[in-house]
């Protein structure tokens, strides 16, 4: 491999933000527990590659938890996002998001999800998870 200072830096191809509604793979690359510094909430926050997508941009997917003050219709709402994000990567939801992030043991799985696309005043457009295709429930 020929040093910094003689790689050809023609022909790189750009990154690309894929068409709302593509389904695709999603594979977790790094996963984080963060906490909001405007609000306070906690999140998980996933950074995720599209399978086969070598040039789409990754994917920060954000999975925010309740906090007091939620009313209660509010809460489940983020109760059930954690639950389906849990379902989606093939974690039990009993044992809490937390589990996933255990010696970072979501890093590597693959889940399918529907893209959308978002206008970020910084970044400009970038995909984000629209959904999750969650597995049949059992009967």
């Amino acid at each position: 491999m020929p040093g910094m200072m003689d790689v050809s830096l023609n022909d790189i191809p750009d990154l690309v933000v894929l068409e709302t509604n593509t389904e695709c793979q999603l594979k977790i690359e790094s996963i984080e527990h963060k906490t909001s510094e405007n609000t306070g909430r906690e999140f998980v926050e996933a950074r995720m590659t599209v399978v086969g997508e070598p040039t789409a941009e990754d994917i920060y997917h954000r999975v925010f938890g309740p906090m007091d003050g939620d009313d209660e219709k509010k809460a489940d709402r983020f109760r059930r996002r954690m639950r389906d994000f849990c379902i989606a990567y093939g974690f039990d939801p009993a044992q809490g998001i937390g589990v996933m992030l255990e010696n970072n043991a979501a890093v590597g799985g693959i889940a399918w999800g529907v893209l959308d696309i978002e206008e970020d005043a910084q970044y400009g457009k970038k995909n984000v998870v629209k959904s999750f295709t969650l597995p049949e429930k059992q009967q």
